[in-house]
């Protein structure tokens, strides 16, 4: 089929089972899927893929009336337009009628998301304890910021994205996010090797990406609370202040 923005529609699915529940006047449908996958054309030579291990949900209907609560496991989407991949993604979902539209939404979900670039402009990161919704092809999020590997955490995050103009942005916001021998610099980026090392102390970080396609960018500033690093020119000590970055991937202030 189509959707109202005219990109072809595919779903395909393994075994389905449904089961009809409840009295006459408010039925429920419950349902399970096993390695359901969503396509949707978007334009020539973009496809956005949604694939999961398995989803299920309760539809419950009442006076002209419908809600979706379920579950979803092992998800990944993929977009050739991104300029990161996510996957692994587990959660609640949910929807519901809202003024002609059908309201995804989403919670208690988590999963990995990793840079498309190589070099890799940032390391995979697990986003966890999101929650959010797709509203008319926009898609809303918060959620917590993790490295990957060792799972530290290092932010909160809000986001954007417009599926049809492969556009959005996120707001990544850290207080008291302290550098130790656990979390190097460059565990965040690999980028910042060769540049700073050995970073200790605590900082404050308000950064925004933005993209279009595959192109990101970021900038923001790093609240430096009594830091000590080594830098190319030699140690510093207790460094105190604020560091606007015009390029947070470069490394420019």
């Amino acid at each position: 089929g189509t959707d109202e923005r005219g990109g072809a529609v595919r779903l395909q699915t393994g075994a389905l089972a449904a089961a009809w529940r409840g009295a006459a006047n408010a039925p429920q449908l419950a349902f399970s899927l096993a390695a359901p996958t969503f396509a949707q054309a978007l334009r020539p030579q973009r496809t956005l893929t949604a694939r999961a291990e398995a989803i299920d949900g309760l539809a419950a209907f009442s006076a002209g009336d419908w809600r979706i609560e379920g579950g979803f496991t092992n998800a990944d989407v993929t977009d050739p337009d991104l300029p990161v991949t996510a996957s692994g993604f587990s959660g609640r979902w949910g929807a519901h009628p809202e003024g002609g539209l059908a309201i995804l939404s989403f919670r208690d979900a988590a999963g990995r998301v990793s840079d498309k670039t190589a070099p890799a402009r940032f390391e995979p990161l697990t986003l966890s304890a999101m929650a959010g919704e797709v509203r008319d092809g926009i898609v809303t999020s918060t959620g917590d910021v993790r490295l990957a590997a060792g799972g530290a955490a290092l932010a909160r995050f809000k986001a954007r994205h417009d599926i049809a103009a492969s556009a959005g942005e996120a707001q990544v916001l850290a207080q008291d996010l302290t550098f130790a021998p656990l979390l190097e610099l460059e565990n965040v980026t690999g980028l910042a090797r060769g540049v700073a090392a050995n970073v200790r102390g605590p900082v404050d970080a308000d950064f925004t990406a933005r993209w279009q396609g595959e192109t990101i960018a970021a900038a923001g500033a790093l609240d430096l609370k009594g830091v000590s690093l080594a830098a190319a020119f030699g140690p510093i000590e207790n460094v105190r202040g604020r560091i606007v970055f015009d390029d947070a991937f470069a490394l420019t202030s």
